[in-house]
């Protein structure tokens, strides 16, 4: 596993002289990545041994037949037939009156007093 870089971003113009180095950096061990900025751009790229990245995959393969396949999205299986607000309080009473009836059944009928 990739473990914390302890070193800062290194911008890709400093890098770009010294990429030898940073590779072997990373091949012995001595650095687990190398992270490059751009200052053109606010993400940064980075430099791993390729294994790291193949292990993550493997990973996330064996997280994904774990869990099974990704849900799909539900845009466009479903239409509301009612204003979102109106639906949204509706549901939010139901669900007090619910949470109340609830109350009074462990209290007995004395949740007004509560």
């Amino acid at each position: 596993m990739i473990q914390p870089n302890k070193n800062e971003v290194l911008p890709i113009t400093a890098a770009r002289s010294r990429l030898f180095d940073l590779v072997e950096e990373v091949l012995t061990g001595r650095r687990s990545r190398v992270e490059l900025s751009h200052r053109s751009y606010d993400e940064h790229v980075v430099l791993v041994r390729k294994r790291e990245i193949e292990g993550l995959q493997a990973d996330l393969d064996a997280l994904r037949a774990r869990v099974g396949v990704e849900p799909r999205p539900l845009r466009g299986y479903a239409t509301l037939h009612a204003d979102p607000e109106v639906f949204l309080a509706r549901d939010r009473a139901e669900q007090a009156e619910l949470a109340r009836a609830k109350l009074d059944s462990i209290l007995g009928g004395h949740s007004d007093e509560a």
